[in-house]
């Protein structure tokens, strides 16, 4: 509005000697500025008025608020029956949520800019997965905002395909056949290599169950303290889990011990009818054995 009101005033200023008449308005000629300044002046207020109707009717941008605690007991049943092991970052409660009409599966998700992100695929049955997907869609429709999936499964593509989406790889998972592994070969020399010198420095490797974690808290803050010192960052998020005593014990912690002391520590994430068993947060103290992750 300053802009176009210098402007306007500029104009007047410019041609205050020229007298105004109908005429200005359809008078075209080489050195006509006066009325081809006056018909410029006009559209630019146009294209204001229209660009401004257009700023005020447009959807209103406004986050969904963050889960409840009925919500996330919730999306923490549904979670149980998942075989998918990422499904547990919901239970982070750094993400929104979005069920299927028959509320038996769910798409989590952050908001960044202009856009709403989810964390994977629907957690849940298919049928009621691809609904809550197309009823994320709709809610970002309606919401003016931009839908996106992230880090989604190859065997879903056809579903983002029928939403008109593009698509784009960002990577791969490995996937470990457990049945079937073995420390025997010379693919696992490194590995075999690594046990070795792991029991040499005193190392040794155990589960503690879920039951036992909370009066391992304090050991287990310690430690993820001074990781993140000696790394330098701090603690991220959405794809990632954080440390969080809530969170952490939901779960059973894999340790690492030195002279029975913990120096290492990972959650693990263990999926419906023991399909998928992956981990989570990967922390250590700063003088560790290199073998100690390993």
């Amino acid at each position: 509005l300053l802009a176009v009101g210098l402007t306007i005033w500029l104009t007047l200023f410019a041609y205050r000697h020229v007298e105004y008449s109908d005429d200005l308005w359809w008078r075209f000629a080489y050195r006509g500025d006066a009325p081809r300044s006056l018909r410029a002046l006009v559209g630019v207020i146009v294209t204001l008025v229209l660009v401004a109707t257009f700023q005020l009717l447009r959807p209103r941008r406004s986050k969904p608020p963050l889960p409840s605690e009925a919500e996330l007991t919730e999306v923490a049943t549904i979670v149980d029956a998942s075989q998918m092991s990422n499904a547990n970052l919901a239970l982070l409660g750094d993400k929104r949520f979005i069920f299927s009409a028959d509320r038996r599966a769910f798409v989590m998700f952050g908001c960044e800019g202009q856009s709403w992100i989810t964390m994977g695929d629907p957690i849940g049955p298919r049928d009621s997965a691809d609904e809550a997907a197309w009823q994320f869609r709709e809610e970002c429709d309606a919401a003016g905002v931009y839908p996106v999936f992230y880090q989604v499964d190859e065997n879903a593509l056809s579903r983002y395909i029928e939403m008109g989406l593009s698509m784009l790889k960002i990577g791969e998972c490995a996937r470990v056949p457990l049945t079937s592994f073995t420390l025997v070969g010379s693919s696992r020399k490194d590995l075999r290599r690594t046990t070795k010198k792991s029991a040499e420095v005193g190392l040794s490797f155990k589960i503690v169950p879920r039951s036992d974690v909370p009066a391992l808290l304090p050991t287990l803050k310690r430690i993820s303290d001074a990781w993140l010192q000696g790394k330098g960052v701090g603690e991220k998020g959405f794809s990632l889990g954080f440390f969080n005593e809530s969170y952490l014990r939901r779960y059973d912690m894999a340790l690492v011990v030195l002279k029975g002391e913990p120096i290492a520590f990972a959650n693990l994430w263990k999926s419906a009818d023991r399909h998928e068993l992956s981990i989570d947060l990967m922390r250590y103290l700063p003088d560790a054995p290199p073998s100690a992750m390993e």
